[in-house]
């Protein structure tokens, strides 16, 4: 019976890990469609799976969390440079350069993600 289960769930299987690496290529920074096209899935599928982690709260991967902010601030008590921070963090420097700028000194990483979260807010009204 074990292997029958197996089987059974072997397409569900294969659409989480497909939908896990989509979701893994749109962080890193590619589009919709091409990152569809890469895992194979067609692009309206693609964009159900995106309005569902929307609608489940799900922030997407190209926002900051709550845990990336607070090593921003680690490491500006450090000393290190916005540069040093993006490539920590594995983000763009233009990203960390954003969120210094907006959120002006001294950097308080939760006031910024009260604000970040308050503008998401404010876009989906």
């Amino acid at each position: 019976m074990a292997v029958s289960d197996e089987r059974d769930r072997a397409p569900e299987n294969a659409l989480k890990r497909g939908r896990a690496a989509y979701f893994a290529l749109r962080g890193a920074g590619m589009g919709a469609r091409a990152a569809a096209r890469l895992v194979g899935v067609n692009y309206r599928t693609a964009k159900r799976w995106s309005a569902a982690a929307r609608h489940r709260g799900e922030l997407s991967p190209r926002y900051l969390t709550a845990a990336e902010r607070l090593r921003i601030a680690a490491e500006l008590k450090k000393g290190a440079s916005a540069r040093k921070i993006a490539a920590e963090l594995g983000r763009a420097p233009s990203t960390v350069a954003r969120e210094l700028r907006r959120n002006a000194q001294p950097y308080r990483p939760h006031e910024a993600q009260d604000k970040a979260f308050r503008r998401r807010r404010q876009c989906a009204s």
